[in-house]
């Protein structure tokens, strides 16, 4: 059975504000002369995590728990780098075969091949070649250079190729990253009303309150208000002067010349009182607490619990803890480049008896959702495909994204995995899938990550030569991970629109 997870998985980099990686780890004068030692270098550039005691099945027929290999490649098996038929082997002492490095390492960047209607490969050999987009993707990216117009992906790689492969890579990671404490600037054209961001300010459907009224907005004109240090435009419809603050009905269309220049980065933290539960979930347990000087944790948490008996014989819970969520956003029209991700922590556990029907009949379309006032919101759902007895339980700290820049567009993705275990009679696919939706000012951006294990037990029974009855119980466990986005950019001299699955 092959691992493969995603196209996506693990553009693995740095969780803000919960886990930091050492990028001292790219520097390319440890030698790496073989497939083991290429994937152990890509484990620790995109710093990936499992205990010792959650490694997956070890399938491969040429690998052993006494090899110096053995935990990098359980570790990359983990999060789907190696894509290896069970049984067959991984060939850790192998070269690396320039299609080997462009795929894996294409595996962890997550960069997006755009294929319009005249698309077509720059080599004339993509026919000979496994993974054709990952191939050119390494072309595109200057990781390896077209011999006589061929990309020849059996060929070995060089240690210059490693060095720019690498290099790259490191680039891309800083490029993901956002600083909490970055100064943005922000430029607005003449005529638009900027209302600071030390304003009050609530804000509700189609319509803005201003805890002040020293602000000339009348109906028509373009304004700007901040929502967690976030500027938002909007364009008026409407406005009602109460005394002491301002109601601004608002249009769904914004002037896109509102904006000159953006050099942002920001960061808002989720607070757990403001998580609406789906209907369905009973919240169990919040903290949104405070510190002696006022400031409030870093780490608020919301626990959701559901449970539902359909017969004597057809019942489920599934509890779930999200933790540590952040939305961060940055944008710079000069380099033409924005990212948007969230971070968070989730903690379930998930029991049942299901015999021969349809869980998803009886569950909730979500958990609930984090409202960013103004900006957008992230959602979690459920992600069930089970029949048979199963209890589950699994902690991973997770990161989903998307980043756009002269490069084109790449996912961002992210796994420290912490707690892991299973007792099943079942084949199934559950988790938790994460969508985020935001709008600011000239970005708006939709992104899904389907988070979880996919599990399947096999039973077979053998009798051996002399005669003796021999039952083999095989059971094959591993993170599943996709991820899909929408981004539209819309400013005077940089349009964007792209998708990808």
């Amino acid at each position: 059975m092959k691992r493969i997870i995603s196209i996506f998985l693990a553009s693995v980099m740095i969780i803000s504000a919960v886990l930091c990686v050492d990028l001292s780890a790219l520097a390319t004068d440890v030698e790496v002369s073989n497939r083991a030692e290429w994937l152990s270098k890509l484990t620790q550039v995109y710093d990936m995590t499992v205990e010792e005691d959650n490694y997956p099945d070890n399938y491969f027929s040429d690998l052993s728990s006494d090899s110096p290999y053995y935990r990098d490649i359980m570790v990359a098996a983990e999060f789907g780098l190696i894509d290896i038929e069970a049984g067959e082997a991984v060939n850790p002492e192998g070269d690396i075969t320039r299609e080997f490095a462009a795929q894996t390492l294409n595996f962890c960047a997550g960069w997006e091949l755009e294929k319009g209607e005249d698309f077509t490969y720059s080599f004339a050999d993509y026919e000979s070649c496994a993974y054709p987009d990952d191939d050119q993707i390494a072309v595109d990216h200057k990781w390896i250079a077209l011999d006589n117009g061929n990309f020849l992906p059996d060929q070995k790689v060089t240690a210059a190729e490693i060095e720019t492969m690498l290099a790259d890579a490191q680039e891309t990671l800083k490029g993901d990253e956002v600083d909490e404490n970055y100064e943005s600037t922000f430029e607005y054209n003449d005529g638009v009303v900027e209302v600071p961001a030390n304003t009050a300010v609530d804000f509700n459907d189609n319509e803005v309150v201003i805890h002040s009224t020293n602000y000339n907005i009348k109906e028509n004109s373009t304004f700007v208000v901040y929502s967690n240090g976030i500027p938002v435009v909007y364009t008026a419809v409407e406005v009602t002067n109460n005394g002491d603050s301002l109601t601004i009905k608002t249009s769904d269309d914004v002037d896109e010349n509102a904006v000159e220049d953006i050099d942002m980065q920001e960061t808002v933290d989720f607070n757990a009182s403001d998580f609406v539960p789906a209907e369905g979930f009973e919240v169990v347990g919040s903290s949104s607490s405070y510190s002696k000087s006022g400031a409030k944790k870093a780490n608020p948490s919301i626990t959701l619990s559901f449970k539902k008996e359909i017969s004597d014989d057809k019942t489920f819970s599934f509890n779930v803890k999200l933790s540590d969520i952040k939305l961060s956003a940055k944008i710079c029209t000069k380099d033409k480049s924005a990212t948007v991700k969230a971070t968070y922590k989730i903690d379930y556990d998930f029991e049942g008896k299901l015999e021969a029907f349809n869980i998803n009949n009886y569950l909730p379309d979500s958990f609930g959702s984090v409202p960013f006032a103004g900006i957008g919101f992230v959602e979690f759902k459920p992600d069930i495909s089970v029949s048979g007895k199963i209890k589950l339980g699994e902690t991973f700290f997770a990161e989903s994204g998307i980043t756009v820049d002269g490069g084109g567009i790449h996912s961002i993705s992210s796994f420290k995995k912490q707690r892991f275990s299973i007792s099943l009679e079942a084949k199934l696919t559950i988790g938790v899938k994460v969508e985020i939706g935001v709008k600011i000012l000239i970005l708006k951006a939709g992104v899904y990550a389907k988070v979880g294990v996919t599990a399947k037990v096999t039973s077979t029974a053998n009798v051996d030569t002399s005669g003796n009855y021999l039952h083999c119980l095989t059971l094959s466990a591993y993170l599943h991970f996709t991820l899909g986005a929408e981004v539209e950019l819309d400013f005077i001299a940089w349009k964007f629109n792209s998708k990808i699955y």
